[in-house]
């Protein structure tokens, strides 16, 4: 099956699976994306699936990096990106806790697919996210102080310069 017809296939299971608002969420491609959302309605889940089908398909050119308010929330969305991994039929390695800046001591969770693609889910220091060429994603914006949500949106945003999507999530 190629590549478009597998994503509509994706698609049109998602329209099934998800509540209209989450999968108009997942259908808008937009460069930008922002949202402002209620608690615990399911928009971390519904945007981890978006995740994977951005960097699973093997003509995927870039990966996806997540800055999640704390490292607890950080971990759930990768535990929600293994299992839409596992729904959608790719095959993707937990790699862990990786030390992604030595320097600055710096982890993020992550997630390789086959074509090498990864998802990493970091804390919500900016640092992580600094120099990276790739879709990114703030989850909880709201709930960062408001020199980090500037620095997010500062260091996040020339990250997608290269066919990125930046999104916030609040």
């Amino acid at each position: 099956m190629s590549a478009m017809a597998n994503s509509k296939l994706q698609m049109a299971k998602a329209d099934k699976y998800f509540m209209p608002f989450q999968a108009r969420w997942i259908r808008d491609q937009s460069r930008l994306k922002i949202v402002e959302k209620s608690r615990q309605i399911g928009f971390s889940y519904c945007d981890s699936y978006d995740s994977v089908r951005k960097v699973a398909p093997r003509d995927a050119k870039l990966p996806v990096w997540v800055s999640s308010r704390d490292e607890t929330q950080a971990k759930q969305y990768l535990q929600y990106c293994k299992r839409w991994a596992r729904v959608l039929n790719y095959a993707a390695d937990d790699l862990g806790e990786v030390l992604i800046d030595s320097e600055k001591n710096l982890t993020a969770y992550m997630l390789r697919f086959a074509n090498g693609r990864t998802i990493g889910c970091v804390s919500s220091n900016p640092d992580a996210i600094a120099g990276k060429s790739a879709h990114i994603k703030i989850d909880e914006f709201a709930l960062r102080k408001m020199e980090f949500q500037r620095e997010a949106y500062a260091v996040g945003k020339p990250a997608t310069q290269w066919g990125g999507q930046f999104v916030v999530i609040s």
